[in-house]
């Protein structure tokens, strides 16, 4: 938890230099390495312990501009139709979540 706060205080930094849609990819693709090298990892403790800073990471940065991105959508939106449609754009990216936490839960579980 510690490296994501680090980087969430600190991702203005990236975003500024790539954007918020370079800086999202960047963590997530961050994210898909570190959880791909977990699963050569094994029980290796300390390799373990520096993929986890590794996610942190990647979490941070693609954590710090979700939000973000639906702002940016709600505006391009009202741009394009004239209609603001903040609360529902944020109610379906809620909603979307909660499924998808749900449903990977109940897939591991």
């Amino acid at each position: 938890m510690l490296p994501m706060r680090v980087l969430l205080i600190m991702a203005f930094i990236f975003i500024k230099s790539l954007g918020k849609g370079k800086t999202f990819l960047v963590g997530t693709s961050i994210l898909i390495a570190a959880f791909v090298a977990r699963i050569f990892a094994g029980s290796n403790v300390n390799l373990q312990i520096g993929i986890s800073i590794l996610l942190g990471f990647g979490q941070g940065l693609a954590s710090s501009v979700l939000l973000g991105i639906v702002a940016d959508t709600v505006e391009y939106g009202l741009w394009k139709t004239g209609v603001r449609v903040t609360g529902s754009a944020y109610a379906v990216s809620t909603f979307a979540a909660k499924i998808s936490n749900g449903l990977s839960v109940a897939i591991v579980g």
